[in-house]
Formats: structure tokens, C-alpha cells, sequence
């Protein structure tokens, strides 16, 4: 089935299976520990593809691996999962290329099984659902095997940068999140807003982002086992126990104080036949049930009506009401899961993976509410796993030109440099989503037909899979979503710029027109500037410098230009696209067009929000005149202008 890999490795033995799906020659994602051994992997693709989308902001595609222990009646002794995950990775590795440390430009394979492909040294994993602990496992298995990327082979390990530690990918969907918040006048931060959650607080996604502000009203939450109710918690307390779970090895909701929690409220297990609702959470959940079954008010929780919900969680818990449960995936949560034309909650975040079909994300949008995907809200994670990868990889070239000695020296350079590689990462989140917001501003303001356009172009070049990525293939199927709202979804927005960047990436590699000579601070700014200070010169010979180069590039001109940025190139050859693509980028790139963006989409004042997606689009209507003054952009009177510095606004004018 669609999407098909790049690559997929099978492996069998009698006491497990596994596979690795790739998208491409460069491609990263995690290894999963599967829980679905009759469609394993049917669930990994379906999270390759997720990863593909996701995947655009950083310099690998998309890639996914999972394996399951099978049963066997005539084996003496069960194999463990970490066992299993041993034996697993080290097949990976027996057919992967490796790049000999003293030729970078060349690659041997293994001895061993005789290679039909080209030479495909890049293999990288990152940890996953019930592999969080087994980074430092894999990068034993790559030191032994003499594998290249050593213990970059798998990040986020006791020598890397630890998700939980930073809060990553919590952080990076609640700036999303907190785009949408803005939107609707509140300010999460300083203003109290009611949250129900998915997951608990021993989870990173979910600990993380429900202790990153003081204001949350955590009303209700459950996970695999409990449920949570809080209808009128103290925000301050309840701040101080969440926080103080969070770092406590007993982090369940069953550990929660329960003298904290409000009247009408408590912990209940998820199994249990039939709970009393209290008058106080019939009102926080909008609901009259006197009694309701564990499975039923979880259902109720998905429904609240509540400023955010937070999933922080593992499972599909939203699908569209043209979907069947069987069709879903994910059949452990069938009991409880609801339509998006169900929920009432104003903003969805999504912290974890696939907790919403696209199409019950869809449905939610459609009806009124604020959704991104969760490739989007949740991408800071593999952002900063990618980041550490290709730091990784540079610093074994300083080691092997005798610039450092050795990876005690390397491993103080990355703690000294990870607040800027974090601060870097959160500015993609904020890039994209202000990227879609001011797509779907203009979707309202200057038509649909632009993005139909886009898509059909894509559809006829068979990139884009419209019954895949549940993208309208007729127009229709578009009017029927034009009756019902004014802008395009934002769910599907989302697909549109990631399958732009995905298009012109492939096209920009395959012509090999940017070089970077051409746009230098593009290059040096996807590295921390303690580095660019320090070895300028030797970054240029970093082994993915190409690939660095042309993601930087392209995630600038898209986020900045949006999904339409791809019809102004034209319908030419690929040489053609890419060489008008390079003069409007030398254009933009000498008023440093890429700064003020980043500029822009930093600003988290609830009262500009408005005018950041105006000044947007008044900068694309400049590029898309091909540079003209038919209409200058101004800030007189704008509250914008005082948030923006000095440099920004002279460059403002100089468009």
C-alpha cells in the first residue's frame, strides 16, 4: 500500500520480526517496540508516513522501524524485548553500507551479503514507544559493528540530548499550540485556561507540557489505567504536584494527592463498572450523567468543553464519523474513541503521535476548532534528534582533522551549545505554524483556487496521494469542504507545505544549483554560533553539507512564501524552477528576509498576532509581484512596529 518505501529491512526469526521503512537515501525516525503483531507493519507505515510529513523541517526523510515478539511453542525460554531489540538493531546494521573514516568521500560495504543497490551508509534511529531507554543499547551495537556514526547512530542516549530532560517536543506543541491561544485573545502563560489531558506526568510529552505553565487548570486526564478528575483545581497547587510527580518515580495518577483535588473530583480506575459524576464534573464536562462506566467518561473527557486538549499520550483516541473503528488501527481504544465533529475543546495540541486520524482532524476543524497535525505540533523532537546527529557527525570530523581529541571534549561542546540548538528548534515550530496560519488567511482572502491548483499539480505528478493523505482529488470534493467553512483545514494546510518542501527539496538536490557560497548565513545559521565562530571554515566540509544547505533553503522560501510559493516557480523543468527559485532567494536573501521571518514568528504578544499573518502575506504579495511597489508595505500605526526591531523594519521598507 501507499506510501511505498525507499527501502524496507525484514527481519525474521522464529521468537520475533521486525521491519525498517525509509523514504529516502538520508532518512531518520524511531524504533518501536509494537504492541499489534498481526499488523505491525501496516501500523509502521502508516507512522513512516506520518514521518515523512513531519520530517520536512530537518535534513533527513522520513523512516520508521518497529518489531513484535512472536510466539513459539517450542522454544524453551521466551525471548525478552530488550533481547529482541539486540538482535533486531545488529540485523539493521548487517546490511547497512559503512563509510570509512579516513576516505569521506568514499564508502565499502560489508563483507557479507552481496549488495544489488547503491552504496547506503545512512542509517540513524532515535527512540520510540517502549524504546525510550535503549538509545545508549543501540550505540553499543554501532561502536561494536565499527559503524560510522558511532554513537550518533541513535539519539537522544546518555551522551546525547535527552528529550525529557530539554521538554522538547512538549515545548514545540505548545508553541504551536500557543498560536492557536492567540488567536482566541488568551495568553496561556499568564491567563488560566482549562485543560483535559491524555498520557500522565511520567511521560515525557505529557509531563513536560503540563508543567511548562503556572496558569493550566488541569480539570480532568487519563491514561492506560486512571482517570482524572479535578473540576476546580488551584492552579498554583496544582502546578507545585504536578511538578512534583513529574520528577518522582512514582508519577501515576494514583500517586497524585488526593487532599488537592477539588471537591467533586478524584482518581478512578479506568476498568471500573460504574463511577458516580459528581454535580461539579457534570459541569466542567457539560455533561448529566449521574453514573458513567471508566470507558464512557473517558469518552466524556474527549468531549469536554475546555480551552485545550492536550494529548501527551499513546493512542488514536479522535477519527471522522465517515470512519469504521475497524479501519482505525489502534483496536485497544475502539470502546472510547469519539468523532471530531464530537469535541468541544476550542484548541487540540497534539504532543504525541496519531492520536487523531486526519480525517477525524479534518471533521474537528470543519466544525470550528483549532488543529494543526501532530507532524507539525510534535516535530520539535525529531528536530533536536536531528540536530544532535549532524552535530555528532561534524564533531567525528574535527576528531579525525585533530581539531578536538576526543568525545569527552566533544560531549562538553554539545551541553554548552544545546540552550541554542533548543532555542533554534522551537523557532521551526513557530516558522511552520505561522506559515500555516497565514496560508489559511489567504485561503480566505484571495481564494482557494491557488492551493487546488497547487495540489492537482502534485496529484498529476503522483508526489502527492490524495485517498493517503486525505487530500480532495475532485473539485467536488473541495466545494463540498468550501460550504462548510470559510479557509482551507488546517490539518490539511498542514500536508500541502510539507509536500511543497518535500517537491522542491527532491528538485534542488537533484540539480545541485545552491551552493554555499551563495547563501552562507543560511548555511551557518542552521549551526549554534559558538561553532560558526570557532570553525567556520571546517563546516563547510561537514559530510551532509548539501543536504543542510538545501533544507535550510527551502524551509525558508516555503515558510515565508507558503504552500502557493510552489506556483510561482511555474509548471517548467526542474533546471528551470530551481534557477528562478535561486534569483528570488539572492533577492531575499540580501535584505536578510530570512532574519526578519524568524523575527516575526517569535513574537508570542497576543495583540500583534493579527498583524504578523498581515505582514506575511503583504511580503508574499511583494514576491509574487516579482518584487514590485505596486502597493508598499507600511507600519504606521501598527502596534507591530514597536515589537520589531530597528534592522527588521529597514528591511520591511526596503521590500
Amino acid at each position: 500500500p501507499l506510501p511505498r518505501p525507499f527501502r524496507e529491512i525484514f527481519v525474521y526469526s522464529s521468537l520475533f520480526q521486525g521491519i525498517h521503512l525509509r523514504g529516502g537515501a538520508v532518512a531518520r525516525g524511531g524504533l518501536r517496540f509494537s504492541d499489534r503483531p498481526s499488523d505491525f507493519r501496516t501500523e509502521i507505515l502508516s507512522l513512516m508516513k506520518t514521518q515523512m510529513v513531519k520530517n520536512t523541517v530537518i535534513v533527513p526523510v522520513g523512516s520508521k522501524g518497529g518489531f513484535v515478539l512472536s510466539k513459539n511453542q517450542y522454544a524453551l525460554n521466551e525471548l525478552t524485548m530488550v533481547e529482541a531489540y539486540k538482535a533486531y538493531v545488529t540485523s539493521l546494521l548487517s546490511l547497512t553500507d559503512n563509510r570509512k573514516a579516513s576516505e569521506k568521500l568514499f564508502f565499502a560495504a560489508k563483507t557479507g551479503p552481496f549488495a544489488y543497490d547503491d552504496y547506503d551508509p545512512y542509517l540513524v534511529v532515535a527512540a520510540d514507544k517502549g524504546t525510550a531507554q535503549l538509545s545508549d543499547t543501540a550505540n553499543a551495537i554501532s561502536l561494536q559493528e565499527n559503524f560510522w556514526l558511532g554513537d550518533a547512530f541513535a539519539s537522544g542516549g546518555s551522551r546525547g540530548y535527552s528529550h525529557k530532560e530539554y521538554g522538547i517536543t512538549a515545548k514545540g506543541a505548545l508553541v504551536t499550540a500557543d498560536r492557536h491561544l492567540r488567536n482566541l485573545d488568551i495568553d496561556y502563560l499568564n491567563e488560566s485556561i482549562t485543560v483535559v489531558g491524555i498520557g500522565d506526568l511520567g511521560g515525557d510529552v505529557f509531563g513536560n507540557g503540563l508543567i511548562n505553565s503556572r496558569a493550566f487548570k488541569l480539570v480532568a486526564a487519563f491514561n492506560h489505567r486512571h482517570i482524572f478528575l479535578d473540576p476546580n483545581p488551584d492552579p498554583e497547587k496544582s502546578f507545585e504536584e504536578r511538578k512534583r510527580l513529574f520528577f518522582s518515580k512514582n508519577s501515576g495518577w494514583d500517586n497524585y494527592d488526593f487532599a488537592l483535588i477539588s471537591k467533586g473530583g478524584g482518581v478512578f480506575l479506568k476498568t471500573e463498572k460504574s463511577i458516580s459524576i459528581s454535580p461539579e464534573m457534570q459541569t466542567v464536562l457539560g455533561i448529566t450523567d449521574n453514573t458513567l462506566s471508566g470507558s464512557a467518561l473517558v469518552t466524556a473527557l474527549l468531549k469536554a468543553p475546555v480551552d485545550l486538549l492536550y494529548n501527551g499520550g499513546i493512542g488514536t483516541y479522535v477519527k471522522a464519523e465517515s470512519e469504521e473503528n475497524s479501519k482505525v488501527g489502534d483496536p485497544a481504544n475502539n470502546e472510547v474513541r469519539v468523532n471530531g465533529s464530537d469535541l468541544r475543546a476550542r484548541v487540540v495540541s497534539e504532543g504525541g503521535n496519531l492520536g487523531f486520524t486526519q480525517l477525524g482532524r479534518i471533521e474537528y476543524a470543519l466544525k470550528g476548532g483549532n488543529i494543526y497535525t501532530d507532524a507539525l505540533d510534535n516535530s520539535a523532537g525529531v528536530d533536536l534528534s536531528d540536530h544532535e546527529v549532524n552535530l555528532k557527525i561534524f564533531f567525528t570530523h574535527l576528531k579525525e582533522i585533530g581539531k578536538i581529541s576526543n568525545d569527552e571534549e566533544r560531549d562538553i561542546y554539545l551541553k554548552e551549545i544545546a540552550g541554542e540548538v533548543c532555542k533554534d528548534v522551537l523557532i521551526d515550530n513557530a516558522l511552520q505554524s505561522l506559515a500555516i496560519d497565514t496560508d489559511y488567511a489567504e485561503s480566505i482572502t484571495k481564494g482557494w483556487n491557488p492551493f487546488i491548483n497547487g495540489s492537482q499539480g502534485l496529484i498529476s505528478k503522483k508526489i502527492l496521494h490524495p485517498g493517503t493523505e486525505k487530500i480532495p482529488s475532485t473539485l467536488v470534493d473541495w466545494e463540498e469542504w468550501k460550504a462548510q467553512t470559510k479557509g482551507i483545514p488546517k490539518p490539511v494546510l498542514c500536508v500541502l507545505l510539507s509536500y511543497a518542501k518535500m517537491e522542491l527539496y527532491n528538485e534542488s538536490i537533484r540539480e545541485n544549483c545552491f551552493h554555499i557560497e551563495d547563501f552562507p548565513e543560511l548555511f551557518y545559521d542552521y549551526f549554534p554560533s559558538a561553532l560558526v565562530n570557532k570553525y567556520r571554515d571546517e563546516l563547510k566540509e561537514h559530510p551532509l553539507k548539501i543536504e543542510i544547505l538545501n533544507t535550510q533553503i527551502i524551509n525558508f522560501y516555503i515558510n515565508l512564501m507558503g504552500f502557493t510559493g510552489i506556483l510561482i516557480l511555474g509548471d517548467g523543468s526542474s533546471k528551470d524552477r530551481m534557477k528562478y527559485l535561486k534569483e528570488i532567494l539572492e533577492y531575499l536573501y540580501s535584505l536578510r528576509v530570512d532574519l526578519l521571518l524568524k523575527e516575526i514568528a517569535d513574537l508570542r504578544d497576543k495583540s500583534i498576532e493579527k498583524e504578523n499573518i498581515r505582514l506575511c502575506s503583504e511580503i508574499r504579495d511583494r514576491v509574487r509581484a516579482k518584487w514590485g511597489l505596486s502597493r508598499k508595505i507600511s507600519l504606521a500605526g501598527s502596534k507591530l512596529d514597536s515589537f520589531l526591531s530597528l534592522k527588521a523594519r529597514e528591511n520591511i521598507e526596503k521590500i
